[in-house]
This record gives C-alpha cells, sequence and structure tokens, in this order.
C-alpha cells in the first residue's frame, strides 16, 4: 500500500470568514493600499484554479469546494510503472492541497484489481472511492458499480476525438486519460557519427528514411532494434504506420471492414516500400524476434541500434531512468509519395478511472476526475508520462519528448487514430502478427504476404 499523507493541514484552510478577518487587518493605514490588499488575498485564494477554466456544458463555472479531514481512496496497478506512478503521486498532492482532503492510493497489479472489482466492489467496506478502469475490464459487476459520468463539469478545450469510456457492459463510466500514439525514437549519438543530418523545418520523406537505414548499415550500425519476443503484435507497428502514410485513414477503415483486401494498391505500395527497408539491412533477425520491448527500447538508450518504432507510453516507462542522458530523439512518420496519410496525426485514450456508485464520497470522487481533465494535470502527464492527455496544451515543455514530437505535429491535421491493436483484430490477428514477424526478417515477399492475408481475409 502507498499512502500519500495529507500535506495540506485541514486546519490551516483559508475559510471565508478567516479570510474576512484577515483583510480587516491592513499592513498600513493608506485606504488605497487596503483595497490593494484585498485584491491581492481574494485573486490568491481563488487564483490556483483560474486556468482550469472548467465549465460544464451550459459554461456554468466549476464550483471548487472544500473536503477538510475527508479521506478519498484509490486503486490503482501502477505499481511497477515509476512515471505514471508519479504523476498520481503529484497529481494528488496537488489536489489535496487545494481541497483539504486526504487521499489514499492503493497499488496493486492489474490482475489482482480486476479480479477484486469483480467481486462487486460496491459493496466492500474496503473499496475504493476510485479505481483504474480499462475497456478490458469487461465483467458487469465492474459496470454496475460504476457511476455514469455523463453530468460531469470538465474543462473546455478537451481533444475532439476523446469521450468518456464504457466498461463492464456500461456506458459513459469512466473517464480514460492514457493516450496512446507512436512515433519514431532515434539514437542522436549514432546518427552523428553516421553522419545523418535531420530536417528541421519539415517531416522526413520515405526516400530520406530509406536513405538513414542505408547509410547506418554501411556505417556498421544496427538501423532497428527491435523487441518482438513477449510482444507478437510489435513488430507490425511500422508497416501499419507506413500503411497510414500510403493509403490514409479512410482505407485503412474499408480494410478493417472487408470492403477492400490487401491486393488494394496503396497497400501494395507501402509493404513493397517496406520491403525496401528490410532489404537494406533495417534488421537484426533473428535478434528481433528474441528480444523483448524493454530489451530492444535500451538498444537505442544504450547506443547499440540507432532507430525504434514504439508508443510514447511505453519508450516512457520502459526508459524513465536513462532517457535523462538525453541522446534519444523522436521523429512523426516520414512523408510518402502520393500519400493519402500524409501530414495528419491520431492518437487513442483507453484507460483511465471511474468512480464506485456507492461511495460515501461520490461528490469529493467526481471532483477528482473532474481535476484530472484540467491543462494543469494534462501538464503533469504530458511531462512525466510523455503521452497524450484530453486536453491538449499549445505551450509544449522542453523537458518531455511527447512534447518534442507534437511540436512536429503542430499544423498537421487530426483525425480519429485507428490503433495498430484494434487494427490487429481486424486483420485476423494471429495470422497478421505471424506474417509481419516473418516479413521484418525477409523470409516471404509481398506477393506472399498479400496472398496469405488475402485467403483468410
Amino acid at each position: 500500500m502507498v499512502v500519500y499523507p495529507s500535506v495540506y493541514n485541514p486546519g490551516t484552510l483559508v475559510t471565508t470568514e478567516n479570510s474576512k478577518k484577515e483583510i480587516t487587518k491592513p499592513m498600513n493605514s493608506s485606504p488605497s493600499f487596503g483595497k490593494f490588499l484585498i485584491l491581492l488575498i481574494v485573486f490568491s485564494i481563488f487564483q490556483p484554479w483560474q486556468p482550469v477554466g472548467a465549465s460544464d456544458q451550459k459554461g456554468m463555472n466549476v464550483i471548487i469546494k472544500k473536503w477538510p479531514g475527508r479521506r478519498l481512496m484509490i486503486w490503482c496497478p501502477w505499481a511497477d510503472d515509476p512515471i505514471r506512478k508519479k504523476f498520481l503521486h503529484v497529481a494528488a498532492i496537488t489536489f489535496q492541497k487545494r481541497t483539504g482532503a486526504r487521499l489514499e492510493i492503493f497499488m496493486r497489479n492489474k490482475n489482482e484489481l480486476q479480479k477484486k472489482l469483480a467481486l462487486n466492489w460496491g459493496r466492500q467496506k474496503s473499496s475504493p472511492d476510485i479505481s483504474y478502469i480499462e475497456p478490458g475490464f469487461k465483467q458487469r459487476p465492474i459496470g454496475a458499480a460504476l457511476l455514469e459520468l455523463n453530468n460531469l463539469s470538465l474543462s473546455p478545450g478537451r481533444d475532439p476525438f476523446w469521450k468518456l469510456g464504457d466498461a463492464g457492459g456500461g456506458s459513459n463510466n469512466y473517464l480514460p486519460i492514457e493516450g496512446h500514439t507512436t512515433a519514431i525514437f532515434y539514437n542522436k549519438i549514432l546518427f552523428f557519427k553516421a553522419g545523418i543530418k535531420l530536417p528541421n523545418d519539415r517531416l522526413l520523406n520515405a526516400d530520406e528514411f530509406l536513405e538513414i537505414v542505408r547509410t547506418l548499415r554501411s556505417k556498421g550500425i544496427t538501423p532497428i532494434a527491435e523487441g518482438a519476443a513477449e510482444q507478437e503484435r510489435k513488430a507490425a507497428v511500422p508497416i501499419f504506420n507506413a500503411m497510414i502514410r500510403f493509403a490514409g485513414y479512410e482505407k485503412i477503415r474499408k480494410l478493417m471492414r472487408q470492403e477492400i483486401n490487401f491486393s488494394d494498391p496503396d497497400i501494395i505500395r507501402s509493404l513493397t516500400y517496406w520491403k525496401k527497408i528490410v532489404d537494406a539491412g533495417g534488421y537484426e533477425c533473428p535478434k528481433s524476434l528474441q528480444q523483448n520491448l524493454s530489451e530492444a527500447i535500451f538498444e537505442i538508450v544504450e547506443n547499440r541500434a540507432a532507430i525504434f518504432f514504439c508508443d510514447t507510453l511505453s519508450y516512457a516507462k520502459i526508459s524513465a531512468v536513462k532517457r535523462i542522458r538525453g541522446n534519444v530523439g523522436v521523429l512523426d512518420w516520414f512523408n510518402v509519395p502520393q500519400g493519402k496519410g500524409n501530414n495528419i496525426f491520431g492518437h487513442t485514450f483507453k484507460a483511465g478511472y471511474g468512480v464506485n456508485r456507492h461511495s460515501p464520497n461520490v461528490g469529493l470522487a467526481k471532483q477528482f476526475l473532474q481535476f484530472l481533465i484540467t491543462p494543469q494535470v494534462a501538464q503533469l502527464w504530458t511531462r512525466y508520462v510523455q503521452s497524450p492527455y484530453p486536453i491538449p496544451l499549445h505551450i509544449w515543455p522542453s523537458d518531455s519528448i511527447y512534447d518534442e514530437l507534437a511540436v512536429q505535429r503542430t499544423n498537421q491535421t487530426q483525425t480519429a487514430g485507428v490503433d495498430h491493436l484494434i487494427f490487429q483484430k481486424a486483420a485476423l490477428n494471429k495470422l497478421w502478427s505471424e506474417m509481419t514477424r516473418d516479413f521484418i526478417c525477409g523470409r516471404i515477399s509481398v506477393d506472399d504476404f498479400v496472398h496469405r492475408m488475402n485467403s483468410k481475409f
């Protein structure tokens, strides 16, 4: 159990009455100074919540209520995840300071958490007020105990493709905050040694990326680190993103609905291009299929390989300690000739938090969820977790690798992201994983790939 004690003594909370008493004691006799002091104190009381800009759909301001001495219990599975644990710790401390409430965070592993919730968490005295929830929590007792969140008052300016999540057969019963988006991570030191210079005013194009792979190989540097041992789907990430660039999101959706198949000209173009990457010595097999995700990430962090394809959240989690060396940069996906998906990007929001409808602290729990969807908390998330958040930030701090990626997407158009995991399920799941693993190791041709996928599609 990890308990974050209240760092804001409820006995020192500034109440309305106390504020009035202090206001009547000006520091000097000047009337103008007294007026200024009144404005300053009032401003200081309300200022912390002003940047939040939280409002409901009718445009009314969210009421920030003090909860001195009240206890809020949160269940979370991030015990082995230092970056998300740090985020939740800092967010909890900030919330405690502003409300006087006491937050207790119990860390459990995800499987244990899901099992305990499925035992109908609303009827147990030890049940949390708030719990981590994700789409995979499909047990109906979980959905039955989750509070519907339609009437939450949330900050304006949310991501247009974000929405409340559904779990356990319910609807709009949890608040997704975990943003997933994939990118190209590269080792700056190895790029420098190979004499590779990246454009600073535009995205790479497909020819330039292919030439980078060839240059790295010619210099004796492993171009691409891959870690598909424990995650068979991982090898498909760059192939899928190449397909998006060539074919565009709409055609990918048609492929998922089986309105077209893998013989589509744009799909063929994307596979033909990636075969060039393979033939240029992009991968080292069988190593690519034998090492796991974390081993592959350390390949680029520790200067043993130059390029890695991954979602920003996984990269940040695994490299949380070693990324401070500053030798890893991030690139958005390169543009391709006549690409229907050039200059667009997407991301998805999945896991987050839900409220126990049987909790005696429903009001406080809802206020905490409202607090999670504010620009201040969004800044904490992108700083520590390095991935998208439902509140986009327009001033990007320099200490976040996700912000480095977001700057590259400033002039791009966002679309509803098609996650590679969702695509994998539509693309015959196991066969898609098998084909992409064989493909990156040069075991099959483009024709073989297309024929096998179409024969079962």
